[in-house]
């Protein structure tokens, strides 16, 4: 069972290897923001402003109010959890992506690795997107096209949970 699943990881024409490779390089964009964040210090301290920034013209009143009311207040704290979010996601993903396409080993813990990483990116997007999205198209379009592909990272690591 397990050499066969290990041959799912490496055959069907590639297709999870290069699934894999574009889940790499959103570990490694997750990876670089979070300890970009975490090295510059400051982020925790400054998010309060720059989410006033934000909802100044934000276009969801609804988010405006849960921005408002209850990450504003204690924006300082929200910080480092997206922060220390960011990083985590980054080195779940990361690490394994990078273990099923080279390494193997157990395999099922390196997928729910890579599924919680995920879901955590997928959460951190959304975020982004409902807070930021509007600044620009190019904000807006790389939130929307990061949602997409953890979207499809998900449902690609809950395949292959079924199969084990």
């Amino acid at each position: 069972m397990k050499n066969e699943r290990s041959s799912l990881l490496r055959d069907k024409k590639g297709v999870d290897r290069y699934l894999l490779f574009i889940l790499l390089g959103i570990g490694l964009i997750w990876l670089k923001s979070g300890l970009g964040k975490l090295a510059m210090g400051n982020f925790a301290d400054t998010l309060g402003g720059t989410l006033v920034k934000f909802m100044a013209k934000n276009p969801y009143p609804w988010f405006v109010d849960f921005i408002n009311s209850w990450v504003l207040p204690s924006s300082s704290m929200w910080g480092l959890v997206v922060m220390t979010s960011e990083a985590l996601a980054g080195i779940l993903i990361t690490f394994a992506a990078l273990a099923l396409m080279f390494v193997g080993g157990n395999e099922k813990r390196l997928v729910w690795a890579l599924k919680v990483g995920i879901i955590i990116g997928f959460g951190l997007s959304l975020m982004f997107l409902l807070a930021a999205g509007w600044t620009s198209p190019s904000t807006d379009g790389l939130n929307q096209l990061m949602l997409v592909v953890e979207g499809i990272g998900v449902i690609y690591a809950w395949s292959l949970l079924k199969k084990s």
